[in-house]
């Protein structure tokens, strides 16, 4: 298993099929370059500051499947029994490897974009300890550090520039919330006496198109980089889940 590679493990573990893998385009590399750009961030840094989370990122994952399973009861097995095998033999030379290359990363960040490095510091130590609380907990609680896990890494960096509260207001309604509300909804949780989501597609269609009601006019009475970017977020979301409930949904999900 090649584990030591940067977006393996993602796609090994998470993302196995084409679609899965195309979505994940489409619900995260392309809404943060959208924000980037709106931002007037460089598209290089914004490819490093994509692949230094999702390098962190990928350690809470192997963590959360290599050695949380062996303390739940009933674990989610995402990896085969050889795979289990070889991270045992190896788990040193994994963490060391990936801490170097995440060091390497955060290094050309410091020489290259030394105004974003706190910024960023701040939001791979947010992923890194958010990670160690969400898996050292199997209760209630995971519903809130599971909000801010995706927070941290979809928006947490662009709030850490901007530090406004609004806007820190607006990113978390655009993503963030809509899946923690999906993830609420799970019967573990107590949560899912109150939300009952018997369509997540047609869920999420509802929700951006209440987004774009919400933005339009929200940009008209504050006309600003802000509520933009919310507006034109809306607007992209509502019509990717639009064409993916009627184009992909339909066809590979028989809704």
């Amino acid at each position: 298993m090649r584990i030591f590679l940067p977006f393996y493990y993602l796609f090994y573990s998470r993302l196995k099929s084409n679609i899965s893998r195309i979505a994940w385009i489409f619900t995260y590399i392309i809404p943060i370059f959208i924000v980037s750009y709106l931002s007037n961030i460089e598209f290089i840094f914004t490819f490093l500051l994509i692949f230094s989370i999702y390098f962190t990122y990928e350690i809470g994952y192997i963590y959360n499947d290599c050695e949380v399973i062996k303390k739940e009861i009933n674990p989610t097995l995402r990896l085969k029994k050889e795979d289990i095998q070889y991270y045992e033999k190896y788990k040193l030379i994994i963490y060391s490897i990936r801490i170097l290359f995440l060091s390497i990363i955060i290094g050309i960040i410091y020489l290259s974009y030394p105004y974003y490095i706190n910024p960023v510091f701040y939001t791979l130590g947010g992923i890194l300890f958010l990670y160690i609380i969400h898996n050292s907990i199997r209760n209630h609680w995971n519903i809130l550090s599971y909000f801010l896990l995706n927070f941290f890494r979809y928006f947490a960096f662009f709030s850490f520039i901007e530090q406004d509260v609004f806007f820190c207001f607006l990113l978390w309604i655009i993503y963030p919330l809509c899946v923690t509300i999906e993830f609420s909804s799970k019967s573990r949780f107590y949560t899912s006496n109150y939300i009952k989501i018997p369509n997540f597609d047609r869920f999420r269609v509802f929700y951006y198109i209440l987004l774009v009601f919400i933005s339009f006019p929200l940009c008209i009475i504050i006309f600003n980089k802000y509520t933009i970017i919310f507006l034109i977020l809306s607007f992209y979301f509502a019509l990717y889940r639009l064409l993916s409930f009627f184009l992909i949904a339909k066809k590979y999900r028989n809704t």
